[in-house]
């Protein structure tokens, strides 16, 4: 008799343990974004850069790269105390690799090097001329220290 009251009492308990084990796949999961929609969702904004000291200004300085494969920086500067558009570079925009895109425009091409991208951050490494690349770091948010 002991033994059917463990067995009446074991059946319920695994049956509850494999309704609560198991989770139903039902297909609702979202795919994490590929590096090409990362970095073609929203405008960045530049926070930082190695070897420069950004202002309130130059921190609106932002970077659009368009599904299209354009891109289109605005630069801003102080202009007497308000921040203001001093320059726009359009051109061409490809994405060479997960870790790699091209930015050209007249006769200039740069070669970035994305260290990390997420929906809100961006680092990103380019030849400034000198021996040590440039760094710069760029959000979604314009002005954020």
């Amino acid at each position: 008799m002991k033994n059917i009251f463990k067995i009446l009492w074991f059946i319920p308990f695994v049956g509850v343990m494999l309704f609560t084990a198991c989770s139903k796949d039902d297909g609702n999961d979202t795919p994490e974004p590929t590096v090409e929609e990362l970095l073609t969702t929203g405008i960045w904004y530049f926070e930082s850069q190695t070897f420069t000291t950004l202002d309130a200004c130059d921190k609106h300085t932002n970077l659009r790269l368009l599904t299209n494969g354009n891109f289109v920086q605005e630069l801003y500067n102080d202009a007497g105390g308000t921040c203001d558009v001093s320059a726009t570079i359009a051109g061409t925009f490809v994405l060479v690799s997960d870790d790699t895109f091209i930015l050209s425009y007249g006769t200039t091409t740069v070669q970035y090097t994305i260290i990390t991208v997420s929906e809100d951050e961006l680092i990103l490494q380019f030849d400034g001329g000198g021996d040590t690349p440039i760094t710069a770091v760029l959000d979604k948010n314009p002005g954020d220290d």
